[in-house]
């Protein structure tokens, strides 16, 4: 059994080596087209279809005049289109380390360097050249950045229960095992968290229409007017109907923890 352990740990040992120098090489390796083109040729498929969606969607909406959501249409597909150039740098980064060692592959001559650039460079005034043509198409952009943005203030609260739940480690006790003074505490820190964050995001929403004349339908208006403020008052919008929702459903805890722990007490006494 001895002998086998050792012979065990100095094989997981000169794995772990293997990886580890293989790890070293695959970082330092020179970046090559063909390969880098081939392992990620699914990507570079879906940035082709957006890409043609892109300049094909402007050119209908000119000939439809469904503009309004055509250029919607144009803004998701940009979009997307960006999402995928993030994944491909992501990738490239991840392979040959172009991001963490972008000057020695811009300044250092070698085959990696040229193939590296070769592709870079075309590639870069593609992305420009679709941005330049996106801003025309602002007001869509706008209006899909506010959409997203309200969908991201549904997660504030959450946030503000997960840093509760660490700070205080309420969140690894169950509610039914508490006392009556540990079930306070836990009511009153569940309760805080959606009230803190509509309070805030009312507070927020009320300055913006009273100051730019912003109100609530700006978050599903196409237009560019104070875009920074929109944006915003779109978050602040998402995180209060969170908040609502949550303190409605926190005021339920009593009854529920009433309920539970009273039930076992009624059945005893009825048999």
């Amino acid at each position: 059994m001895a002998i086998t352990g050792d012979i065990e740990y100095e094989s997981e040992n000169s794995q772990f080596e293997d990886d580890k120098e293989g790890g070293d090489d695959k970082e330092h390796s020179s970046f090559e087209i063909v390969e880098f083109l081939t392992e990620n040729r699914d990507l570079f498929a879906v940035l082709g279809v957006f890409a043609a969606l892109s300049v094909y969607i402007p050119r209908l909406a000119s000939e439809s005049g469904q503009s309004t959501v055509l250029n919607i249409g144009f803004a998701s597909s940009v979009a997307i289109f960006m999402v995928v150039i993030y994944a491909i740098c992501k990738e490239a980064d991840k392979q040959y380390g172009v991001v963490s060692d972008l000057p020695s592959y811009m300044f250092e001559v070698d085959s990696g360097s040229f193939e590296f650039i070769m592709f870079a460079v075309p590639f870069v005034i593609l992305i420009v050249s679709l941005l330049g043509i996106g801003t025309n198409y602002l007001a869509s952009i706008i209006f899909i950045v506010k959409i997203t943005v309200f969908i991201c203030g549904f997660s504030t609260v959450v946030f503000g229960f997960n840093i509760i739940e660490k700070v205080s480690g309420i969140g690894d006790i169950n509610m039914m095992e508490m006392g009556i003074l540990g079930f306070i505490k836990y009511f009153l820190l569940t309760v805080s968290v959606p009230a803190f964050v509509g309070l805030i995001s009312s507070y927020g929403i009320g300055y913006n229409i009273q100051r730019y004349g912003l109100g609530l339908s700006t978050v599903f208006n196409i237009t560019t007017n104070n875009p920074g403020v929109a944006i915003a008052t779109s978050f602040m919008l998402g995180s209060l109907i969170v908040a609502v929702l949550f303190f409605a459903v926190s005021m339920l805890l009593p009854l529920i923890y009433s309920y539970e722990r009273t039930m076992p007490f009624i059945k005893s006494q009825l048999r």
